[in-house]
């Protein structure tokens, strides 16, 4: 007996030292997974086998050809796909969306993946392999402008939203909304075009889309590249950052775009867009020498140019780049020429699914007269002068920021519609979703012409746009004295027309943007 117990404890020793042997070589993995692979921003090695698709699993797949150095996977868990984007060695971008079942999400990534196998993107164990062979610098790819068919005429027919179209260019008037505009006739299967945007900014798009595609949306949005009831669009969407732009469709983001020279605000730009075979949407970005590959495999209907527009007074030219033609005059404030086929406001808004029941929000309080406010008005007409001050900036990042005065005052931005129209509690006003990175700023103010009186300044980011309202309290009921769309301030309070009126909005520009 004690020859087997001596027996049984070598045997347990020996199991250890190569236990331990074996875990110190190659870790708490399989002999599968002995030679290093760089773990992807989702957890997942990339490695999978070539057309294998399986649900519950990702595919990693890189491009370093043409002076590119970008990531691209995509996860399907379920019927959501997870896609995630971006320069390697970066966390990137990231993109979710929810199909109707686990089999439209696998179609959807096998015919994601296919198409970014046809821009160049491949396994990162074949790029290693292709790297060996090839060293050599990286050829730029050649302009590849199509002839246009001849007496090919290019402008812009269906206009939805304020403004003024005609012919080939179309201007956005003044108002909290994205316009577009769609081709007077479908695209032939292999054509070059030119959009020219006489102000680059966030939140406009260019591409193609089907007829039945809707031109405008309240606020400031992609029109084109989002997902919507009717009609489908795939656009090169313009982000807040000037150099970067994202290939968009069906409201996800399936490539980022770089410019190659730095883009400045307000600046005009030109993109050229190329159709091939139908099939195939190319771009050449502003100062750029090379095209860039947005979408493959689109439909086999007709197709339409298509451009939207979110600032004031910005001019979008469409043209043939083998016979361009001049812009006409615009005036985006006067009224339409009945010849010109405008879809009626706010009928061709599109509604962002699922279809969600409007909220009944009352009307704005409206000041009383020869009230505190007004009475101050006429001080000012008077001579008097303003004499706004800032007391405090806070930046609020979430409820608990809050005093009771700020509550109350947010309280009645959500029950009048003002801001935060989705919202139903002071918690999910501070949703990224709701306000970019989920931050407020408010600023409290005082006024000589309104002894006693506190001035509240609430501002936020929605969708790279700046949104603010300042509120007084008259009589003990809070209400809007001025509001700030993205620079353009405008005076809410009695006799809007005034000097003191215009007086009260240029203090508060010096205040907030001079300081």
């Amino acid at each position: 007996m004690r020859h087997i117990r001596v027996s049984k404890l070598a045997l347990t020793r020996s199991a250890l030292l190569f236990a331990a042997f074996w875990f110190s070589a190659f870790g708490w993995v399989g002999p599968e997974r002995r030679q290093h692979q760089p773990r992807s921003p989702l957890g997942c090695s990339g490695r999978k086998r070539r057309g294998s698709f399986e649900p519950d699993d990702m595919v990693r797949l890189i491009c370093t050809s043409d002076k590119h150095h970008k990531f691209w996977e995509i996860e399907v868990s379920g019927k959501e796909t997870t896609v995630r984007y971006g320069r390697i060695d970066t966390k990137g971008r990231t993109s979710k969306k929810s199909h109707e079942d686990a089999d439209a999400a696998k179609a959807f990534m096998e015919k994601q993946i296919k198409a970014k196998r046809k821009k160049g993107y491949i396994e990162p164990e074949q790029n290693e392999a292709e790297t060996e062979e090839t060293d050599k610098a990286p050829v730029p790819a050649v302009d590849k402008a199509v002839a246009n068919p001849p007496n090919l005429v290019l402008k812009w027919g269906d206009f939805a939203g304020h403004g003024a179209c005609k012919e080939n260019a179309f201007m956005k008037a003044s108002g909290r909304e994205s316009v577009g505009a769609r081709s007077s006739q479908p695209l032939p299967k292999d054509v070059t075009w030119t959009v020219r945007y006489s102000l680059i900014g966030s939140h406009q798009a260019v591409g193609v889309a089907t007829k039945d595609a809707p031109l405008c949306m309240d606020g400031y949005h992609f029109v084109f590249g989002d997902e919507t009831e009717k009609g489908e669009s795939w656009a090169l969407c313009f982000t807040k950052s000037l150099d970067e732009f994202l290939a968009r469709h069906e409201a996800h983001e399936l490539e980022e775009l770089h410019s190659e020279t730095p883009l400045k605000e307000g600046q005009a730009v030109e993109f050229q867009l190329r159709l091939s075979k139908g099939k195939e949407l190319y771009v050449r970005l502003p100062n750029s020498k090379k095209e860039e590959l947005l979408f493959s495999d689109l439909p086999e209907e007709e197709l339409y140019a298509v451009a939207s527009a979110t600032y004031y007074h910005t001019q979008v030219v469409i043209q043939n780049p083998s016979d361009p033609q001049p812009a006409p005059d615009l005036d985006p404030d006067a009224k339409q020429v009945k010849k010109i086929p405008t879809r009626p406001h706010p009928a061709a808004v599109r509604t962002p699914p699922p279809k969600r029941k409007k909220r009944a929000f009352p009307p704005l309080p409206a000041f009383n007269k020869k009230g505190l406010v007004e009475s101050a008005v006429a001080k000012v007409e008077g001579g008097a002068a303003w004499e706004l001050e800032e007391l405090e900036r806070k930046v609020l990042k979430n409820e608990n920021c809050l005093d009771d005065r700020m509550r109350q005052q947010m309280a009645f931005l959500m029950q009048y519609g003002i801001m935060f129209r989705e919202c139903d509690s002071l918690e999910a006003c501070f949703n990224e979703r709701v306000v970019d990175d989920g931050i407020m700023v408010v600023r409290t103010l005082k006024s000589a012409a309104l002894p006693n009186v506190l001035l509240s300044y609430f501002e936020g980011g929605f969708g790279g746009n700046s949104m603010g309202f300042m509120m007084v309290e008259e009589d003990g009921v809070t209400k809007c004295i001025l509001e700030n769309c993205d620079t353009d301030l405008s005076w809410r309070g009695p006799n809007e027309k005034s000097k003191a009126a215009e007086a009260f909005v240029q203090a508060f520009w010096t205040i907030r943007y001079d300081d």
